[in-house]
């Protein structure tokens, strides 16, 4: 079974006419147009048999699809967490877009908190974007209860990658973490974050939730940041 050739069978010209101005980075011509459904299935199948690992050491890939279905062959094969933090050690640097990025995270990281308070750290430092991402997203997917420590925050703050995607999903983590740990939350946006887009788009996701009450949604707006435009000279 050639897998990229199955990724052509599962084609949907109207999802990848869609999806593609939703990952703005990745040139149509990369893009095979297969649903997240359908991707994943294969991926599940293909993960335990022969084709799924040769496919795994065949990168990089052309096809956007192709980076899909490599993350969903990671997270379906039934490897050990070294194995596994090896894959995806491998994967990182080759993973391009958002989308890619936020598909994935293997079940086993959650059943080895300890290792992987080790190792997001050095993914939050990376100068890589989308390692940077797939660091915040581990956080927000398995620390943000009972694993959750204050000091995630600073590790976020110290985060030295400007790119919009990451700055993206730091917002997206405050704001859950805002959601699930208002105590420790609230007081980080009411000392302000370092980045003032990160606080205001933070409260902004928040209060888009119907989680949070009216008096906390009333509370937040209060420390938005007034960020002023430069003029076009």
């Amino acid at each position: 079974m050639n897998l990229t050739e199955e990724l052509w069978k599962l084609q949907d010209l109207k999802y990848r006419d869609f999806h593609s101005r939703l990952v703005p980075n990745i040139p149509k011509e990369r893009m095979i147009g297969v649903r997240t459904p359908a991707l994943r299935a294969l991926g599940k199948k293909a993960a335990l048999l022969r084709e799924g690992q040769v496919f795994l050491t065949d990168t990089p890939h052309f096809y956007y699809d192709e980076n899909n279905l490599h993350g969903a062959l990671i997270e379906y094969g039934r490897y050990s967490f070294e194995t596994t933090l090896t894959l995806i050690g491998d994967f990182l640097p080759l993973i391009d877009n958002w989308a890619t990025c936020d598909m994935f995270i293997p079940s086993v990281f959650k059943k080895n908190p300890a290792q992987m308070l080790q190792i997001i750290p050095l993914w939050l430092q990376s100068d890589h974007p989308y390692t940077v991402r797939f660091g915040v997203n581990c956080l927000m997917r398995d620390f943000l209860d009972g694993q959750f420590s204050p000091a995630h925050f600073r590790w976020l703050n110290q985060i030295q990658n400007t790119d919009y995607y990451v700055k993206m999903g730091i917002a997206w983590y405050y704001s859950i973490a805002l959601i699930k740990q208002w105590d420790e939350a609230f007081p980080a946006i009411r000392r302000g974050l370092p980045d003032p887009w990160i606080q205001n788009k933070s409260i902004q996701k928040a209060r888009e939730s119907y989680r949070l009450t009216n008096d906390q949604k009333d509370l937040l707006l209060q420390y938005k940041i007034p960020i002023q435009k430069e003029k076009v000279k």
